[in-house]
């Protein structure tokens, strides 16, 4: 994001075919994550058992998101879109 000077992201989707831990492990990935409004994942613990632990305990660290399922699709939309 520094790079080219992209302040955030609004969407980031992925679909690393039971690499998450891999993918997620970065923090340039990580920090992506963090400052977007929407990120999707699509886990896969057939591939990789415990993906979705995984995801799922990483995303303990931010807070401000919700998370939704749709289909085998981790959804984390950021609280600041979400009406209470």
């Amino acid at each position: 994001m520094k790079t080219y000077s992209i302040p955030m992201f609004e969407l980031i989707q992925m679909d690393v075919e039971g690499a998450e831990h891999v993918v997620l492990a970065h923090r340039a990935t990580m920090a992506a994550v963090a400052q977007s409004d929407i990120f999707v994942i699509e886990v896969h613990d057939w591939i990789a058992q415990g993906s979705t632990k995984v995801v799922n305990n990483l995303f303990e660290v931010f807070p401000g998101f919700t998370q939704f399922w749709y289909d085998e699709n981790m959804l984390f939309v950021n609280n600041k879109h979400l009406q209470e």
